[in-house]
């Protein structure tokens, strides 16, 4: 007996039901739902994206149409949207205040522009301090740190790991010196640094910190982003299984920004879990265990 074929997706009965449906909008969007968009739906119905999965068919089998995290999007939004005590001031605001709908800068960026940083680090920190430098000199309003695979992994340059690997796809750190190297004669007060780093992030984080504290800088006025994504690591540079640990251990500045991770995540002052005058961060690491690397020489 020949199986049944799949029944067919299908739309809405009522093409233009969810015009309606929790909603009160005004009579000239029903009169164009009637007039202009039923017409054209029964010329060329909607189709669902993709296989029916259960993200592009509702609970009822019906195709729907969602961003790539699954949450429905309607077909057109207009004020029948809004919440029913919607009021411009408390739910838009204006630049630079609260919710900050509009931006955080009450001049968005006509003041101040976006940071520049050209994504750099190779060889060694004497040579990627160079090219910092470099960049700098000719316009970069930032730095945007590249680490060698080993130093993503945790490993040392002479780590039999890290053979044919050391400073290829960005620069070798192994130490507070190197960091020191890295940014020296670069006045970290002033220079925004993000750090591609992830896994041992806490880390280079310290030396970061220590390397600005022997410059006599702030801590609580060095600024950039560090970048704390586990499972980009996980995923991209060397599968194996791992732990992350949760390591609430800086304090130190108010205006550094960190990437969380969705599978290690520590609550910050803005949780409420610590006082807000305290300037917090958020890391995870991996332990370094990853498969020995292709191999060729060390540094």
């Amino acid at each position: 007996m020949p199986d049944k074929k799949p029944a067919k997706t299908q739309v809405e009965e009522n093409p233009i039901a969810d015009v309606l449906e929790g909603r009160h909008p005004a009579q000239s969007e029903k009169d164009w739902a009637e007039k202009t968009l039923l017409p054209t739906l029964e010329k060329a119905p909607e189709k669902p994206i993709g296989a029916p999965t259960g993200i592009n068919l509702d609970q009822h089998g019906h195709a729907r149409f969602t961003t790539i995290s699954g949450t429905p999007v309607r077909r057109l939004y207009t004020q029948a949207d809004l919440p029913e005590d919607w009021n411009a001031e408390k739910y838009l605001g204006y630049p630079g205040g609260p919710p900050f709908t509009r931006g955080i800068h009450a001049n968005g960026y006509r003041g101040k522009l976006f940071t520049m940083r050209q994504f750099s680090g190779f060889a060694s920190p004497e040579e990627t301090n160079q090219r910092y430098k470099y960049l700098l000199e000719h316009g970069g309003g930032g730095l945007s740190v590249a680490f060698d695979l080993p130093t993503l992994m945790g490993y040392d340059s002479d780590h039999h790991a890290s053979e044919g690997e050391v400073g290829k796809c960005g620069v070798a750190i192994d130490s507070l010196e190197d960091m020191e190297i890295l940014f020296g004669g670069i006045d970290l007060e002033k220079t925004t640094v993000s750090m591609t780093i992830n896994s041992p992030a806490s880390v280079l984080w310290a030396m970061y910190l220590v390397v600005a504290e022997k410059q006599g800088a702030d801590w609580k006025k060095i600024s950039g982003t560090l970048q704390n994504d586990i499972l980009k690591e996980y995923i991209a540079q060397a599968p194996r299984p791992c732990r992350n640990w949760r390591s609430p251990c800086m304090t130190a500045s108010s205006t550094w920004n960190g990437h969380e991770s969705a599978a290690s995540r520590w609550t910050t002052s803005a949780r409420g879990s610590v006082s807000s005058s305290t300037p917090t961060m958020t890391f995870s690491k991996r332990s370094p265990s990853t498969a020995p690397l292709a191999r060729s020489g060390i540094r």
